[in-house]
Order: structure tokens, then sequence, then C-alpha cells
């Protein structure tokens, strides 16, 4: 089954990503084809080192802590943890801002309705 992380990110599960990674890297020959070049098993490694490379050490370190190391290598589930990691950090910050904006108060601003529509229109 192919799957298009960039296309369709929301509709894929975590689930399904790790099932194919399992399905790849599980093979008696998964050693052997992640070598041979245009195998799935080569090119999931091939993306996972490329985006391994890419990242700071610190959130690599956060994306090895949230995948079994056994499949550590699989780049579709490298490049879905990251997304995910990105995505609810995204959704967090616009649920903090969205809060900030309903607890705001004209009387936490004396009433100065210029300055109180200035902070809603910036947050």
């Amino acid at each position: 089954m192919d799957i298009d992380l960039v296309l369709q990110f929301l509709k894929i599960t975590t689930a399904t990503v790790l099932a194919q990674a399992k399905r790849i890297w599980n093979a008696p020959d998964a050693s052997i084809l992640s070598h041979t070049r245009g195998s799935n098993t080569y090119n999931a490694r091939l993306l996972g080192v490329s985006l391994m490379n890419s990242l700071t050490p610190d959130f690599a370190a956060i994306l090895h802590s949230r995948i079994d190391p056994l499949y550590c290598s699989n780049g579709p589930l490298l490049l879905h943890t990251m997304c995910q990691h990105i995505h609810h950090n995204h959704l967090t910050f616009i649920k903090t801002i969205k809060n900030k904006k309903c607890l705001a108060t004209l009387a936490d601003f004396k009433n100065d309705i210029p300055s109180y529509l200035h902070f809603l229109t910036n947050n």
C-alpha cells in the first residue's frame, strides 16, 4: 500500500504508517533490501537518513524517543512523527492564543476600546 504523506497527511494514522514500517523492516531480507537500490526498504532508509541529517540533535532526540528503535531508520515513519509533532505544537499554540483572547476583557485594558481592539487584532 502506498502512502502519500504530503497530500493525505491528516487522513493517515500513525498505526497505518507504523504497520507499513513493520512490514518493511520485519521482512527476513530487510538488511539486504535496505541496500538494494529501488526497493521500498532502500527508499525508506534513504529518506530516513536524509531527514536525520537535516535535523538538529535535540529534535532528532525527540523523534527517536517517540519511535521504536527497530523502526527509527524508516523515513516515512520519521516524517509522519515529525509532522505530527509540529502539527500538535501548532494546534496547542493556536488554542493558547484563542484562550488568551477569550479571557481578555475590556476592563483589562482600562476600558480603552482602541487598545482592546488592537490586542484582539494582533492575537
